[in-house]
Parts: structure tokens; sequence; C-alpha cells
């Protein structure tokens, strides 16, 4: 018996041992957990592609180069650039072979600048020329037929426009019948001196012509082979006609037509008034208005500022009349909110005036709560609900001259309305101590 128990311990010893070597050859992995020769890295929050990982409070997050995030008041954030206008001057008739040519110099930049470049295009997009002007043969044809000519003009700001001309290409018939053609401009300007040439029309005899020329009326404006007309004025883009009689000496006779639109003038060198200043204000509360950011488009000097209200607010608001860029006013005395507008025309040293701009300021109630009146209050209340009132003295010049005391004599605490006062503090205040006297 002892020789089976020996026996048995020693199979149960060596069973322990076995499984401590399988435990020791065979270690446990824990995914997830880094071993000892691993260091866990962290892992970075999603941040947007360039937006950077911190902004601060009230800051955008992403404001262009140069741009402010913030325009003052009044200021215009950007002025607009005009576009140049392109045009184009030539025949709209011309015969089969014929050279004829199209003149774009009159193209221009309402802002002053330069016409830079110049590129003509045929129908199919073929560059032509890069001059103002280009030279043409018209193409060989049996019938009439219509070719289109388009010119890009690009200014000293790299601004661009287009016009096309269309020339209608007649077939050359053997015919004692003229041959009327008109060269001139395609638009122009209100006001504007130009000319319409009837020179390239012929005669297929090589006889001399006759020319007159009528408006849409019918009244004949001249009897060259070219004249000169003054555009009219106008508010609103307009078309306008003029028609070419050409006879031969065999008192043969032919006939055409040019329209030309004439476009407004827009005046873009008057002066641009600005204010700039607050939207509200406290009553009685001194303020200003700035009118520095006006400015002259055709960089003149901007020479007068008439500043006026538009409300016959009275005289207290301080010399709203003053010739000067920025004006110091007092708002008046307001019971409820009120609404001012103010006014600023400025002139330039060439004479030139802008359009009135407006500035509308609310101005804030300076109305004091009654006394006794706790609605709106912020205060915490302790104690029972008996109460007596004093009059004390006191030094708050920065809150409303009016407080309440809360709790019993051994344990006072003061709560004051956090409203600021715009008026001066009188020489006393109401106290109210809630709680008996012990």
């Amino acid at each position: 018996m002892n020789v089976f128990s020996s026996i048995i311990h020693r199979l149960i010893i060596i069973s322990f041992s076995i499984a401590l070597s399988s435990m020791t050859l065979n270690p446990v992995v824990h995914l997830g957990l880094a071993t000892s020769n691993q260091t866990l890295q962290p892992i970075p929050d999603d941040v947007p592609d360039g937006q950077p990982a911190d902004v601060p409070d009230g800051q955008p997050a992403d404001v262009p180069d140069g741009q402010p995030a913030d325009v003052p008041d009044g200021q215009p954030a950007d002025v607009p650039e005009e576009m140049p206008i392109a045009t184009i001057s030539g025949p709209d008739k011309v015969p089969a072979g014929d050279v004829f040519s199209l003149d774009g110099s009159g193209s221009y930049d309402p802002d002053g600048g330069d016409i830079e470049d110049y590129t003509w295009f045929e129908e199919n997009g073929q560059v032509i020329s890069t001059d103002s002007s280009v030279t043409i043969t018209a193409p060989s044809t049996n019938t009439e037929q219509q070719i289109v000519v388009s010119l890009d003009v690009v200014d000293d700001e790299q601004d661009d426009a287009e016009a096309s001309h269309t020339i209608t290409v007649t077939p050359i018939v053997d015919s004692d019948i003229p041959v009327a053609t008109i060269s001139g401009p395609d638009e122009v300007a209100a006001g504007d001196v130009f000319s319409l040439d009837g020179s390239g029309s012929y005669d297929p005899d090589g006889g001399e012509l006759e020319y007159e020329w009528t408006d849409e009326s019918g009244s004949v404006i001249g009897i060259a082979s070219s004249v000169e007309i003054a555009a009219p004025s106008v508010d609103a883009e307009q078309e306008i006609t003029f028609s070419l009689l050409v006879l031969d000496n065999e008192q043969d006779d032919a006939e055409a037509s040019h329209t030309i639109t004439v476009t407004p003038i827009v005046d873009s060198d008057i002066p641009v008034a600005t204010i700039s200043g607050p939207d509200k204000v406290a009553a009685e509360e001194e303020f200003s208005l700035d009118g520095s950011g006006s400015y002259d488009p055709s960089g003149g000097e901007i020479t007068d500022y008439r500043w006026s209200n538009t409300d016959g607010f009275s005289a207290d608001t301080g010399l709203i009349d003053d010739n000067n860029p920025i004006i110091s006013l007092n708002s008046p005395s307001a019971e409820n909110p009120t609404t001012l507008s103010f006014s600023l025309v400025v002139e330039a040293n060439d004479g030139d005036e802008s359009a009135p701009t407006t500035k509308q300021i609310t101005v804030l109630s300076n109305a004091v709560p009654p006394s006794g009146s706790r609605e709106n209050e912020p205060t915490t209340e302790f104690g029972s609900t008996e109460n007596w009132f004093s009059t004390i003295g006191n030094d708050f010049s920065n809150f409303v001259p009016w407080l309440v005391l809360v709790g019993s004599l051994s344990t006072i605490i003061l709560v004051i309305n956090k409203r600021r006062s715009r008026k001066p503090p009188p020489s006393e205040v109401k106290v109210r101590v809630e709680g008996g006297i012990e």
C-alpha cells in the first residue's frame, strides 16, 4: 500500500511538471496589447485637410490671404472693375474676291486702362491677326454668303471682352448695277462722334458714283462718300440705322444700310462716399462717424465732406454739418429704442460729387427700473418674509444705485444688480433687510 501510494504521488508530480513546462513553452498572446518590444503609437484626431487643429475662438478657420476677416461698416468690401469693350468697324457687304479691312482700334477700357492685346478669329477659331486691325480677302462664291470675324481684346488688368462682325459676300455678276457698301462701327457710346464710310461702293462699269446718306426719319444727312454723325444721348441701350444710296452716271442706283448700337454713358469717375460707425449706442453717449474711407475712383482727392441727419434730429447730436471726415456726436436721452439716420455726400477736387450714402444707428433706452421693482433682477433670497427699508450712503458708482440686503443682521449678504448705469450715482441707495433682528 505504501509502495502504491508512492507511485501515485510520483505520477502526480510528473504530470504537474509536464503541464508547467507546456505553459512556459507556449505563452498566451493577448491581441491588442503591446509586447515588451513594441511601442503603442497615439492615433491622431481627424483634422480636415488644410485645416489647423486649433483655431482661436471667434477667428474664421479659413480666411483668404490678403482678405480682411471683417470689413468696416459702411465700407464697400470690394469695388467692382469695369470690363473692357471690344468694337469692330468695317464693311457689312463686300463682293467676292474683294480685299477689305476690319478695325478694332475703337475698343476701350472704361477704367481708363490700355488695351494690350488684340486677337482676330475666323469662324473656325483660326487666329488671323494680333494687331488692332486686320485685312481680309473675301472668298469666291457663286451665291451670296455671310462670314463672321471675331475680335478678343485684353486690357492691362487682364480682363477681356469679345465682339463679332458679320460680312455679306456677294458673287460677282456681270451687271451694270452699282454696289453700295458702308463701313463703320457697330457700337458707340452716347454723345460720341463717329464716321460712316461709303467709299467702298463701286460701279462694275467703272463709272463715277453719287452718294446720299439718310437717317431713320428719311432726312438727308450727307452727300459725300463718308459722313460724320454724333450719337444721341440715351438712358438705355438703343439701336440706330443709317442708309446710303449710290447712283452711277447711268442713273442706276443701289442702297445699303448700317445699324449701330448706342450705349449709355456710365460715369465711373464720380466719388464714392462711405460711413463707418456703430450700429447701436447707449442713450446720452458720445460716438463717432467716420467718412475717411470715401474715395475718388479717378484718383482725385476728397476735399469736401457734407454730413447731415435725415430725420430732423435736434442739435444736441453735435456739429453734424462740420466739414471733417470724422465727426463726434452725442446720442439723445431715450425712453424707448430710437433709430437715427445720418447722410454723407463727398466732393472731389475736380468738383464731382458722390451720391449720398446713409448710416442708421439705434439709440438704446436709458430707462431705470423703478424702486422696489425686482423683475429681471438676479437675486437669491434667504430669510423670512418680514422686511424693513433703510437708507444708507454708497460708493457703488459703477452699478445701478440700488441694492438688496438679504439675511439676518448676523449674516448680511449684498446682492447688487449689475446693470451699469450711464447716469451719475445718487448719494444714497435703497436697502432691504430680510429676517428678524436678533
